[in-house]
């Protein structure tokens, strides 16, 4: 894949012309921050986060917490990590669950069961593209932030 990308707001243009010339500007914010990208999409392994999340049922609480911790520098929130224990009002607080639905309504996150665990992926995240939102997770979400 061989095309531009502005620094300022992030669009990516792929040319359907090999010898189309970058512009001077940004079509979409007028930025002059414009540069040339030349790299394969990467494709995110799925199977290793599903892996990850379902072994942090096993882990000891300090290495518990150092994994959440990595899985949400990558955009992925750990709700519940085994979704069996029963319903997300009974694990979160009403300020958490309207933390998390407000993710999943306005900044098009995606609420999702990967390996047992009830997960909220941010926009920004790899995997975000192959998630949507789970409609039962997303009422227990909502009944949770009511109180």
């Amino acid at each position: 894949m061989a095309g531009w990308r502005c620094d300022n707001c992030n669009y990516l243009h792929i040319p359907s012309n090999l010898y189309e010339r970058i512009p001077s500007r940004c079509p979409v914010c007028g930025s002059r921050r414009l540069k040339m990208v030349n790299d394969e999409p990467t494709h995110p392994n799925l199977s290793e986060y599903i892996k990850r999340l379902s072994r942090l049922k096993t882990l000891e609480a300090s290495e518990g917490e150092e994994e959440r911790k990595k899985l949400r520098e990558q955009g992925i929130h750990v709700l519940l990590e085994d979704e069996n224990r029963g319903e997300l009002k009974d694990y979160l607080t009403k300020e958490e669950a309207s933390r998390y639905l407000r993710m999943v309504k306005e900044y098009e996150s995606a609420l999702a069961v990967l390996g047992g665990a009830v997960v909220v992926v941010e926009k920004n995240s790899k995997i975000r593209q192959l998630l949507g939102v789970s409609t039962t997770k997303l009422r227990e979400l909502i009944k949770a932030a009511e109180g």
